[in-house]
């Protein structure tokens, strides 16, 4: 389950629910990996950029560790050409939920 949230409202990726994209970190593929597992997770980052968000929300602790890692890596990479870095962040939903009370 991997959602984003906008400004004041939930958004999804279009491919979504049981035609989601995995974020590379699944599978212990990131182990195998993890140059490819970061550059897929920063591809969602970059998709959830697209679509207005600002918080990425997963129930998967391997996505939020992955999704980090492509944040940070996305961030370096922007850094290096004078870019300003993603202001997408990952969220776990029980972390969102908790701040919402």
């Amino acid at each position: 389950l991997d959602m984003v949230l906008g400004e004041g409202e939930w958004l999804e990726f279009p491919m979504n629910r049981d035609r989601s994209e995995c974020c590379g970190g699944g599978g212990a593929f990131k182990g195998v990996d993890d140059d490819v597992a970061v550059r897929i997770a920063g591809h969602k980052v970059e998709e959830a950029e697209a679509l207005g968000a600002s918080v990425l929300v997963t129930a998967c602790p391997t996505c939020r560790f992955n999704f980090n890692h492509g944040i940070q890596a996305l961030k370096r990479q922007r850094r290096e050409r004078g870019e300003k870095g993603p202001k997408v962040k990952a969220m776990d939903i029980k972390e969102l939920m908790l701040r919402s009370l």
